[in-house]
């Protein structure tokens, strides 16, 4: 094998490597980018993301906008109708988030 069909093999490996690699990643982090939620707000939907580092969660509200927000001791989380803690959530899981 001469030196241009090696280094178009392993090229090759390498690109298939990175684009396999892709869809294996975890979601991105919602870092600091947070809605405020008024009091008496309350957001219903599918949880997208979980930044447990800066206790942020995103969830996918009814007009399908993800809403990011930090999660205080004013923020309340139901999951099935029971308050719980971001710690407990996983993805996809469908809450209510309210501010007290």
């Amino acid at each position: 094998m001469n030196k241009k069909t090696m280094a178009a093999s392993f090229a090759l490996v390498l690109t298939v490597s990175l684009v396999s690699a892709v869809g294996f990643a975890p979601p991105p982090s919602v870092l600091n980018y947070r809605a405020p939620v008024a009091p008496g707000t309350t957001i219903t939907g599918p949880v997208t993301n979980i930044d447990l580092v800066n206790r942020m969660v995103q969830i996918k509200d009814s007009d399908g906008t993800i809403q990011t927000m930090r999660i205080d001791n004013e923020i309340e989380i139901l999951h099935n109708g029971s308050p719980t803690s971001l710690e407990n959530l996983s993805y996809n899981d469908i809450v209510t988030v309210s501010r007290k």
